[in-house]
């Protein structure tokens, strides 16, 4: 009886452990979100990555210009940097639990660009306030450490 009762324990124990575990690497859903646009960026669909990140957000739908100019110079600034070849987390900063900015270096054949996507979540779920790209990293860089050297 107390074997059964032990092996009871040990298999509900095992139980928690994997859910935990599952829980632990579940990330938050805007992840979900950048992923899946980067997907889509990969397969040389620029304008369909754009329109997928902004779906979520009802206030974007009604300035489809605004939308429109950002196809129109991440498309532009596609041709001239060349075929894309991957990513890289660089930071998250979160305010409040609910706003998050998501940083990632984009690798282009012609050099490395800077995305970053903003979410908030006003209630429950969570949407896209923001995207914006700089493919001028070298500036970006330059900046920083001007900053750091000269506090």
């Amino acid at each position: 009886m107390q074997r059964k009762a032990l092996t009871i324990f040990l298999a509900f124990f095992i139980c928690i452990l994997v859910g935990y575990s599952a829980h632990a690497k579940t990330k938050p859903p805007y992840y979900q979100k950048v992923e899946a646009f980067f997907e889509i960026l990969e397969k040389g669909e620029v304008e369909k990555a754009v329109d997928y990140i902004y779906q979520d957000n009802p206030w974007v739908k009604k300035k489809p210009d605004q939308i429109q100019e950002v196809r129109g110079r991440l498309v532009g600034a596609s041709k001239y940097v060349g075929k894309y070849l991957g990513h890289s987390f660089l930071q998250e900063k979160r305010v409040a639990g609910r706003f998050v900015q998501i940083t990632y270096m984009v690798l282009y054949d012609r050099q490395p660009a800077v995305f970053s996507f903003r979410f908030y979540r006003p209630k429950q779920n969570w949407r896209t306030q923001g995207f914006s790209f700089n493919f001028d990293l070298y500036e970006m860089v330059s900046e920083e450490v001007e900053k750091t050297l000269f506090k």
